[in-house]
């Protein structure tokens, strides 16, 4: 049976009880609606939150168990070890598995675990891109009538 994982931020349910693969394509899903809605300013502060804090502003949890990036935070939450595991690798994989299919959509981007504004910059540019050519098509459109 393969590894299940869930994704929260807040009381924001981002993934509950998926294999890995499902688990990156909503948490990217979820990195992409945050820098389209902040580019069109109507994001929530979950999504701020995600922009400033990269991926650690999401709680993630493999089994049950709560994942954690750095000791620090890990050793605080360590009063119940049943619930708690240190995995950095994790978000080392998952941040690679994001950036890869980011690449692939034309998007190059640092890591996203610890900030992802340059992500939400550079979509935040395309999306204005896109709204020009929209608005330009709809005059000619509308000029053409």
């Amino acid at each position: 049976m393969p590894v299940r994982y869930s994704a929260r931020i807040g009381a924001t349910a981002i993934a509950a009880d998926v294999p890995y693969e499902e688990l990156a394509g909503r948490v990217l899903e979820f990195v992409l609606q945050g820098a389209i809605a902040v580019a069109a300013d109507q994001f929530e502060w979950e999504h701020e939150e995600l922009r400033r804090d990269g991926l650690t502003a999401i709680e993630f949890f493999r089994e049950g168990k709560a994942l954690w990036w750095d000791r620090e935070c890990f050793e605080a939450e360590q009063a119940d070890p049943e619930r708690n595991e240190l995995d950095s690798a994790f978000f080392d994989r998952l941040d690679r598995d994001l950036r890869t299919r980011l690449k692939r959509a034309g998007y190059e981007v640092p890591s996203l675990i610890a900030c992802a504004k340059p992500l939400y910059a550079e979509i935040a540019a395309d999306v204005a891109d896109r709204c020009a050519g929209a608005r330009e098509s709809l005059l000619v459109e509308i000029l053409a009538s």
